[in-house]
């Protein structure tokens, strides 16, 4: 599925922005004007074959403007919040029939297997937030979680989040293979998206399709309204980076020691040298399970991950397994209750993550492709070294986000404040990966 969304991503990326922004400029600009009476119908847009009613924009809206009233306590809106929530109101609708057409062309679904496993070891954000939930070392109650969710009086709160993941998990994984593998093959084609980015501006209201006279607007109309509606006019500021992706990926002796360490725990727990439940609190690296003794409750069949479902539901009571490998790093089960198609057990974990040793030459490597990028070109150097290129939507630097890094974007929004157009970033280090980043535009706030 990635394979194939990367080859097609210059085409993926037309569709989504260039096409998106010229069907919807020329669907509203020619149909005013059209003579064909068959087409007529009030709609506020069109993102390829779909259309985007006045009411669909109004129930979403609607929403919106109910949930905004909810949360602040106010008891109406002023015209600058509505243009605002109207804003909003479209993008979501876009966004939805984009990802939706992405979603269908590509494949992407969600499993009942992923989301089940997701609603198990995943709390909803708002039992997160809830107090009640933390045990008094301020760690997750999973066991009450468990005891939530087996509680036919919640069936209806876990089916509503069920759905939520199996509306939201397929868009989840589009960005993160957009993130993981967007690159821009043209020059061109990326001078194209930003210049039709930055010069189409798009409002949406229901008009008719036929304007029955033509409407004249004097000078002093004109001047009247803009005074009133300066704010309408405002442009926020507005910048875009190009970046690299350089990912801190574990070396094989990283992956060696990490087994050596997972056989090492085994054995002194055979051996008896120290308990299972000791171990887990310990050396464990699953936070979660590790502070119950590595307890992970009562869990149904093929509610894991495949090869830690498969190895858990071979086992016999009491048993301990032979270390076992995921995508999450090696594992050791204890496998504590069996009960039809479902298991108690406990696990110890140990993540393949890449040592300090590991971190720095990846660095080192890093510092030397940003320099030859600042001597001979982000472009050149980046296609020398089969280094994917990500180009960020335009994004506000005021605020604490760009939508493709989401949690990690702090240190790229200091960089777009602080650098000049083409101005190339030192080499930055996130949690997963480093990043060297490129400011390609950058638009100051005013009329």
């Amino acid at each position: 599925m990635m394979t194939k969304l990367r080859k097609n991503m210059t085409i993926v990326f037309i569709i989504v922005i260039i096409s998106f922004v010229l069907f919807m400029f020329l669907d509203w600009g020619m149909n005013i004007i059209s003579k064909n009476t068959d087409e007529r119908g009030n709609y506020v847009g069109k993102v390829n074959k779909t259309k985007i009613s006045a009411n669909a924009l109004n129930n979403v809206y609607i929403t919106l403007r109910q949930n905004y009233l909810l949360n602040s306590g106010k008891s109406n809106i002023d015209a600058r919040t509505e243009k605002m929530l109207l804003d909003e109101a479209f993008n979501k609708i876009v966004n939805d029939i984009m990802f939706g057409d992405i979603q269908n062309k590509y494949g992407y679904t969600a499993t009942d297997e992923e989301i089940i496993s997701i609603v198990n070891n995943i709390p909803p954000q708002e039992l997160k937030d809830d107090k009640r939930f933390y045990k008094e070392d301020g760690n997750f109650n999973f066991d009450l979680y468990k005891q939530m969710i087996s509680d036919p009086q919640n069936r209806q709160f876990f089916v509503n989040y069920y759905m939520q993941i199996k509306d939201q998990l397929p868009k989840l994984k589009i960005q993160s293979d957009l993130i993981s593998g967007i690159k821009i093959q043209s020059d061109e084609v990326g001078r194209a998206l930003r210049f039709n980015e930055s010069k189409f501006q798009i409002e949406y209201l229901v008009v008719p399709t036929i304007i029955e006279s033509p409407i004249t607007i004097s000078e002093e109309e004109a001047k009247a309204y803009f005074e009133n509606n300066k704010f309408q006019f405002f442009l926020t500021p507005e910048a875009v980076i190009s970046m690299i992706v350089i990912p801190k990926t574990p070396s094989s002796q990283d992956a060696l020691m990490a087994k050596e360490n997972i056989d090492g725990l085994r054995n002194d727990i055979i051996e008896g040298n120290i308990t299972f439940e000791k171990a887990a609190e310990l050396y464990s690296e699953d936070s979660g399970s590790g502070a119950n003794g590595g307890s992970l409750g009562w869990f149904r069949k093929n509610t894991m991950v495949k090869e830690f479902n498969d190895a858990v539901f071979a086992m016999k009571k009491g048993e301990i397994s032979a270390p076992a490998k995921t995508q999450f790093g090696w594992h050791v089960i204890r496998c504590e209750d069996k009960r039809g198609d479902s298991v108690k057990a406990s696990h110890i974990l140990i993540s393949i993550t890449p040592s300090m040793e590991t971190e720095d030459a990846i660095k080192k490597n890093a510092e030397v492709i940003q320099r030859q990028m600042k001597d001979t070109g982000f472009e050149v150097i980046a296609n020398e070294e089969s280094l994917e290129i990500i180009t960020t939507m335009p994004f506000n630097p005021n605020r604490n986000e760009i939508a493709e890094l989401g949690n990690n974007s702090l240190k790229l929004i200091d960089f777009s404040r602080k650098a000049k157009v083409q101005e190339i970033s030192s080499v930055i280090d996130l949690s997963d990966y480093f990043i060297i980043a490129r400011l390609d535009a950058k638009r100051e706030e005013g009329i």
